[in-house]
């Protein structure tokens, strides 16, 4: 199976070694293929590539913070005009900026949310009942972006003692214009 890897120039650290040994502990038949993204805007472009290339399905890495929301939404929009143009899937991996202070902390949550995510998309792609049979189960936080978006990004669950917390839901319910000024994302 060939995952295609799209990452971006304006990420604050290279993660394609993670993935790499993520993708070979959750399976030895997994293959990486990279084209990293000049700006945020252009990863739909580059997983399209990867996947009209031969890859199965494009996971996105990036680094985000709440300015990027417009930017983020819009990369979700146009990643499902990928799928349907290639009938196969665009995965979002991402590690908000306010999730880390230091490169080593931010590669430990990357190297973390990178395994969930191939341990997802191999189950998906290879055992579909695997991923069946966890409908109602808790979901594993480190694939909480799946289902909200941003607001999962930027409010999910905190850090252990002594690594930064996410910010707190008051703060991310301002990226979408709830509670204040703005009009909501959703």
């Amino acid at each position: 199976m060939k995952i295609g890897f799209v990452d971006c120039m304006t990420n604050h650290a290279d993660v394609f070694e993670l993935a790499t040994k993520a993708a070979s502990e959750v399976s030895p038949n997994v293959s990486l293929q990279r084209f990293t993204a000049p700006d945020v805007l252009k990863v739909p472009v580059c997983a399209k590539k990867l996947l009209a290339g031969g890859a199965d399905v494009a996971l996105a890495f990036l680094n985000l913070d709440e300015e990027d929301a417009d930017s983020f939404q819009l990369l979700l929009e146009r990643s499902i005009d990928v799928e349907l143009a290639t009938e196969k899937f665009v995965f979002f991996c991402v590690v908000g900026r306010d999730e880390y202070r230091t490169e080593e902390q931010m590669m430990k949550v990357a190297e973390r949310r990178l395994k969930a995510f191939i341990d997802l998309i191999v189950k998906l792609e290879l055992n579909p009942s695997a991923v069946s049979s966890q409908i109602g189960s808790e979901i594993n936080p480190d694939l909480a972006g799946l289902s909200a978006g941003m607001n999962a990004i930027f409010g999910g669950p905190k850090e252990e003692e002594g690594t930064p917390a996410s910010i707190v839901p008051e703060q991310a319910s301002s990226i979408f214009g709830e509670g204040g000024s703005g009009k909501s994302l959703f």
